[in-house]
């Protein structure tokens, strides 16, 4: 950490400190750099699906047609650098929506379920924050439970965060309670009901240098939690085929699904993470080597919502006001959208192409080609002391 870095504030969990001393890896993802204050091209003040949020029953956010976000919390246990919350404001290089002072109330969480009742639609829930594991084990169960009540939900998929932040929270007892609630119906399979769990973990040196991460994950697949990964590509920690091939092989063999590849989003003070959109589908090609089951869908986030890439994905660009922006075809019918929306207009990177939305997306600083540059492989022996816990 510099000098340049000194003022901005810090959250880590006691394990994820001590992780990070052993791991140059998770230590990038963690501390502030210097380069948190630079003001490049590469950084954006807008919210991914922006508009989503439903004024009249806080948390309850419909993404999409088939799908709901409930934000359960505002708390986080840690901070990540790249983290989108950064978006909505802070202070000193801390998130405003990451200060923990919001938990969803027992009547929305009711509000909720009736306006799913209402949707039948609706087929996916997913519970977020913050992390929802910080809520205490009762209420998330509670909540998962409620929502389960709704017979026209199919998924449920828990956002668990990042086990290397409380994977103490991770117990058998939420475990079993979150498997319970799934229901398996052979003579009605369109009554069958399946909850899951997403992680969030982006480099090996997680599980390799992390035991206790390894035992948490081992706690959900023994009880019958499907577990679903979700990565950022990160420049410089984990934007190389070799460490991403790593990282799949290590998840699947620890009952973990590769799922998402995310592209770094323009985050304020996280320019010196991301890479080209281009990078990423670099990379697909190369991953395109592995069995099916370890290669991940590479999605770009947009203020319309998730685009996916694949490895033959042809981009186009367009300069706004001297940035570079990827002008992405989106599936989303834009009357379906506005739906939706809080408002009666587009993002302001949207617009409507014969029916459906095309976005734009801020793309990242130019890469060196694949496999010319050493992305972060192998694990530390000191890294400056994080502080802990500083709000």
């Amino acid at each position: 950490m510099g000098p340049e870095a000194a003022h901005l504030r810090v959250r880590l969990t006691p394990h994820a400190a001590r992780l990070a001393k052993r791991s140059s890896a998770v230590a990038a993802q963690l501390l502030p750099s210097d380069r948190e204050q630079e003001s490049d091209a590469f950084e954006s003040t807008v919210q991914p699906c922006a508009g989503k949020a439903d004024s009249m029953v806080p948390g309850f956010e419909r993404l999409y047609e088939d799908r709901v976000l409930l934000r359960v919390t505002d708390a986080c246990a840690a901070h990540c650098r790249f983290c989108f919350e950064r978006n909505e404001g802070e202070e000193n290089g801390f998130p405003l929506g990451l200060h923990g002072t919001w938990e969803i109330p027992a009547s929305a969480v009711a509000q909720a379920v009736e306006r799913l009742r209402a949707a039948p639609e609706v087929r996916s829930v997913t519970v977020s924050g913050g992390s929802p594991l910080l809520l205490g084990e009762e209420r998330l169960l509670g909540i998962v439970r409620a929502l389960a009540d709704v017979d026209t939900i199919r998924q449920i998929y828990v956002a668990m965060s990042r086990p290397i932040f409380t994977p103490e929270l991770w117990t058998s007892s939420l475990a079993r309670g979150l498997a319970a609630l799934s229901r398996s119906d052979p003579s009605h399979p369109r009554d069958s009901r399946r909850v899951a769990a997403s992680v969030h973990i982006n480099h090996p040196d997680e599980l390799t240098e992390a035991p206790e991460v390894v035992e948490a994950l081992d706690r959900f697949v023994r009880a019958g939690v499907p577990l679903y990964n979700q990565t950022t590509l990160l420049r410089g920690i984990n934007d190389e085929a070799d460490v991403l091939e790593d990282l799949h092989s290590l998840l699947v063999a620890n009952g973990v699904l590769p799922y998402y590849l995310v592209h770094c989003m323009p985050i304020r003070g996280a320019g010196h993470f991301r890479t080209t959109v281009q990078r990423g589908i670099d990379i697909l090609r190369c991953l395109e080597r592995s069995s099916g089951h370890e290669r991940p869908h590479y999605i770009v986030v947009t203020e319309a919502g998730k685009v996916q890439l694949c490895s033959t994905s042809a981009l186009r660009y367009e300069a706004i006001e001297g940035r570079r922006f990827v002008v992405l075809p989106t599936p989303y019918p834009t009357a379906s959208f506005l739906r939706y929306e809080v408002t009666d207009r587009l993002p302001p990177l949207c617009r409507d192409e014969c029916g459906l939305i095309t976005a734009r997306y801020l793309d990242g600083a130019q890469d060196v080609p694949v496999g010319t540059t050493g992305a972060m492989s192998s694990p530390i022996l000191s890294a400056p002391s994080p502080v802990m816990g500083s709000q």
